[in-house]
């Protein structure tokens, strides 16, 4: 699996145990829309005998939850970082106070998601917990077993030797059409030595942060659950995250300076026509099929 890959993994692992512990994401409406409520959040509320009381609190702890995260979200909309990035001239500190910006307002949502997921789990009963996390660890082995199949070896060099090949010469004829920056050959090996570098600094980070995220589902669905484990475990992760968005803060501010300002600009203009595109479709949608 590659760095970008596995990145993409553990970040889905952490959203999924912050932010949809199974206390919290039951106290989310799964309805379709139409008054009823959903049969799968029915079946798993009758499978873990989650009383009246429970719902309620795990109802409020969902508004709560939305009432805190809100004034972040505002933040994270106000920052125009992209706008930064690609200006005729990159002013880099200002890119970087902007960075932070965002960095603070992630993790203040990331902190209240976790709190929300630490008291949501300690809605339900130790023996609750337990029935989720044996359904949990059944996934996180089946998904191994999968992954370390032996026969994928035999899979993986024929895909190596047949299809990868045809895959890359599609890839790199569709790059020649679309590759509207034209990029000099100079600009091309920087950007391959910025991503080996950049690489290079976030596998071994990448790879103490996976067994510590594997260890959130033990921890929150514990029979008796150890906060002061649970909060440690949580602090090493952010940690070991906001080190990594170190990284992809300094390889993105480096890597928009090896651009010329005329394609940053080329860049802007793409990025101004597709928001004009997707709010034209937003604009249409609300009009002919509003909620």
């Amino acid at each position: 699996m590659t760095v970008k890959r596995r990145l993409r993994t553990v970040v889905a692992v952490i959203l999924a145990i912050l932010f949809l512990s199974p206390a919290v994401a039951l106290a989310f409406p799964m309805g379709g829309g139409t008054g009823g409520e959903c049969p799968i959040k029915t079946v798993i509320k009758m499978y873990l005998g989650i009383t009246d009381e429970q719902e309620a609190a795990m109802e409020q702890l969902k508004d709560d939850t939305k009432a805190a995260v809100e004034p972040f979200k505002d933040q994270l909309r106000d920052v125009e970082i992209i706008e930064t990035l690609l200006a005729e001239t990159v002013d880099t500190e200002l890119a970087k106070s902007e960075f932070d910006a965002i960095l603070t307002a992630r993790n203040q949502i990331a902190d209240i998601g976790f709190a929300a997921a630490l008291e949501g789990a300690q809605i339900l009963t130790g023996e609750q917990r337990t029935k989720i996390l044996k359904w949990v660890n059944f996934f996180i082995d089946f998904r191994n077993y999968i992954r370390d199949y032996p026969g994928w070896e035999e899979i993986r060099e024929e895909y190596e030797n047949e299809i990868k090949p045809i895959l890359d010469e599609m890839r790199e004829e569709r790059r020649e059409e679309n590759d509207f920056l034209n990029l000099t050959d100079e600009q091309k090996a920087a950007f391959e030595e910025l991503e080996e570098a950049s690489r290079a600094l976030i596998e071994p980070l990448a790879e103490q942060l996976k067994p510590l995220v594997y260890q959130l589902p033990d921890t929150l669905l514990a029979e008796v659950i150890d906060t002061d484990e649970a909060n440690s475990l949580y602090a090493q992760i952010t940690d070991l995250g906001n080190q990594l968005y170190d990284i992809i803060i300094d390889t993105a501010i480096e890597g928009v300076q090896i651009l010329t300002p005329e394609q940053r600009q080329a860049i802007l203009q793409k990025k101004l026509e597709r928001d004009a595109k997707i709010q034209m479709w937003r604009d249409f949608r609300e009009n002919f099929f509003p909620h």
